[in-house]
């Protein structure tokens, strides 16, 4: 599930300047959305991919497959609310591919508006395992829509996941 999630996240991602705005446009969002969608297609972000809850057992999977599959060709970020505990899966990850002693660390809080909007205003995509994301998600949603950051998740939350697509 986490691979199929991820390879769709990628696939939209690599055809963001003519996909997101022709999304925007399908999904009939306000002209904010759909200029925000075009400055973040023009612009450069730091950061590709930051995995958001990292140290999490999905988590932790989601980095790995990325490491192992995009590391030489998409600029990754681990991103989570303990430091020590990113290091640490930093450093598990650079015993299975040594480029990703590299990793750049963000850290952010869930709940924490300001940070979430930091992550996601540095890259391009952001994906979370961080749930319950009716509890959780809610922030992180609302900080890629208003920084024009696609937003990958493994939900399986229906009604919430309704509910994120009608607000943002």
């Amino acid at each position: 599930y986490i691979i199929i999630c991820i390879d769709v996240c990628f696939f939209f991602f690599f055809q963001a300047e003519d996909g997101i705005r022709d999304a925007q446009e399908s999904r009939g969002l306000g002209d904010v959305y759909k200029r925000q969608a075009i400055i973040m297609a023009q612009q450069q972000r730091e950061f590709d991919v930051v995995v958001f809850g990292a140290t999490g057992f999905s988590g932790k999977l989601l980095a790995e497959y990325l490491v192992t599959h995009y590391i030489s060709q998409t600029k990754l970020a681990l991103a989570g609310r303990n430091q020590h505990k990113l290091e640490a899966v930093r450093a598990s990850l650079a015993k299975v591919e040594p480029l990703a002693a590299d990793l750049p660390i963000l850290i952010g809080n869930s709940d924490n508006l300001e940070q979430l909007m930091a992550i996601a205003g540095r890259t391009r995509c952001v994906a979370t395992t961080v749930g319950p994301y009716a509890k959780y998600g809610t922030p992180l949603v609302e900080a890629c829509a208003l920084s024009g950051t696609s937003y990958c998740d493994l939900t399986g939350e229906a009604s919430w996941h309704a509910t994120m697509y009608n607000l943002y």
